[in-house]
């Protein structure tokens, strides 16, 4: 988290056609603090309700396979989800979801709304 505490005053005379009259600009002690937080967060093979599915999926070529992500945690709250690639059995990556947490191609759909507590692609 980035935060800058600047007091900045102005003073403004309303008898000179609104003309800044004087202005001082203060910047107040930084303060550097760090926090770590323990939380836990699932990611699993899920249905259209998003229910995990245990059982082995088998799928053919052109069929979607949704992934959920949720946070364990009541007090935690997903942003985004950055990125994700599929590591394929002959080596070979395939990108879902892109640095910017967007879809990274036409056939990914990517459901992440800032604040919540799960967040799925297909």
């Amino acid at each position: 988290i980035n935060y800058h505490d600047t007091k900045l005053k102005l003073e403004i005379n309303l008898l000179q056609n609104f003309a800044v009259t004087n202005m001082e600009v203060e910047q107040l002690e930084a303060a550097s603090e760090t926090k770590s937080l323990d939380f836990g967060l699932s990611s699993f093979y899920c249905d259209g309700n998003g229910d995990a599915i245990t059982s082995a999926i088998i799928r053919s070529q052109g069929q979607s396979i949704k992934v959920c992500l949720e946070v364990d945690d009541v007090d935690v709250v997903i942003d985004n989800l950055s990125t994700f690639v599929w590591n394929k059995q002959n080596g070979s990556e395939q990108q879902a979801v892109d640095e910017t947490g967007n879809r990274a191609n036409a056939l990914t759909m990517v459901s992440c709304i800032s604040g919540s507590s799960n967040c799925y692609f297909e």
